[in-house]
């Protein structure tokens, strides 16, 4: 099975070459080698030499794409090599070994007839900023454009609970349903949506949210904001609560200089028969902590909707970037997160911080380079040695 995939591969190459000329084939992607250097993610603590990690991976992802006719796509995207350089197998793929160095992330196609678009297939989905609902999976995704006014509807199929068959409880399925409605002009766009994710394999785990988001821009300033309500319920346990609101503001105080804020509040919850979350189902789109040269770090995973279990979030970030040259760019951020209920955690707060830069080494060929910083305090002994990194990438777009 793996041969044929490898064929398969060379297969769309010589194929894609044919078909270039025509305009019918296209593709694009890029080439990342990173490096990292680490302390203290794992427990904030200066103890122990086990979290010290330094360490280089490298990704090569191509997105291939047909339009066989007008208004008829097909999408293909494969990320090849994907591997932590001398940790396990190596980045040769050997299909006799199973060397799983080969992905599929993306197939799908993409039908736009009149004012409807219709995807199905292995796609990226989600609803408003990518908060609450953003995922990828297979999917179907239908829009109907009523300029200005847009209604989709989104489904997800997750499990199949182990059988095709939904004779019993334990081979029931587990599905998202989604609908929204959005509005676009040229000074504001906004919408609404409501998903509800289904897990029947067993016992019944059903999440679900209504959201509302919107974004404006008054001269120099752009303004974007979400808020959205959780809810649902585990059968015989928990049942799930939570509102996010985020708010934020841009400016651009010259061509050069742009700095922003961003405000984060949940809030938590004592009660014992309640479970907090902050989205229905998260892919990792979402991520404004993240902010600069380095968009995946992730703080070490940390949410600014929940800071810690059930704790929720009273939080804030400001941040700015400075293009000091061509091709140069430095950024900044600085994030201070507590919870908005400390009663259910010893944590204080956390402070973070980080420095980037990116800068273009040649057509097409970037270097970044970040340093991030974060620091607990908890209100017990509990040690709070802060974590720190160093990374960088060299990332060649094709």
């Amino acid at each position: 099975m793996k041969k044929l995939l490898v064929v398969a591969l060379v297969l769309l190459y010589a194929t894609g070459a044919a078909l270039a000329a025509d305009d019918v084939f296209s593709t694009k992607g890029e080439y990342r080698v990173e490096f990292y250097s680490k302390e203290n993610y794992s427990d904030y603590d200066d103890s122990t030499t086990a979290d010290e990690l330094q360490y280089i991976d490298q990704r090569f992802r191509v997105a291939w794409n047909w339009n066989p006719a007008e208004g008829v796509y097909a999408h293909l995207r494969t990320d090849l090599a994907e591997d932590t350089w001398g940790d396990g197998p190596g980045i040769n793929y050997r299909p006799d070994a199973g060397h799983p160095t080969i992905m599929v992330d993306r197939a799908y196609i993409d039908v736009q007839k009149s004012f409807i678009t219709f995807k199905a297939g292995l796609l990226s989905a989600g609803f408003g900023n990518s908060i609450a609902i953003d995922d990828q999976q297979p999917s179907i995704v239908l829009k109907a454009n009523f300029a200005p006014i847009e209604i989709s509807a989104l489904y997800i199929k997750y499990d199949e609970g182990g059988s095709l068959a939904d004779n019993v409880d334990a081979n029931e399925d587990t599905d998202l349903y989604g609908i929204g409605m959005q509005y676009a002009s040229d000074l504001f766009s906004g919408g609404a949506f409501y998903a509800l994710r289904k897990d029947e394999t067993g016992t019944d785990d059903d999440k679900y949210v209504f959201g509302a988001y919107g974004s404006a821009s008054m001269g120099m300033v752009k303004f974007a904001g979400e808020v959205d309500f959780f809810g649902g319920d585990v059968e015989g346990g928990n049942d799930y609560v939570g509102t996010n609101v985020w708010l934020n503001g841009e400016a651009a105080l010259s061509e050069a200089f742009k700095v922003g804020l961003d405000l984060f509040y949940a809030p938590g919850t004592t009660d014992s028969t309640e479970t907090q979350i902050s989205f229905v189902t998260d892919d990792g789109s979402f991520v404004p902590l993240d902010y600069g040269a380095f968009k995946w770090v992730h703080f070490n995973g940390l949410d600014p909707f929940q800071i810690d279990t059930n704790a929720g979030s009273v939080s804030g970030q400001l941040y700015a970037s400075f293009a000091a040259a061509e091709g140069l760019t430095f950024f900044a951020n600085v994030a201070y997160l507590q919870p908005e209920e400390d009663t259910v955690t010893n944590l204080d707060s956390y402070t973070l911080a980080s420095v980037s830069a990116q800068y273009g080494l040649a057509p097409n060929t970037t270097f970044h380079v970040k340093y991030e910083y974060i620091a607990p305090e908890y209100d017990d002994n509990t040690t709070d040695d802060p974590a720190q990194g160093i990374m960088g990438m060299i990332k060649v777009k094709f």
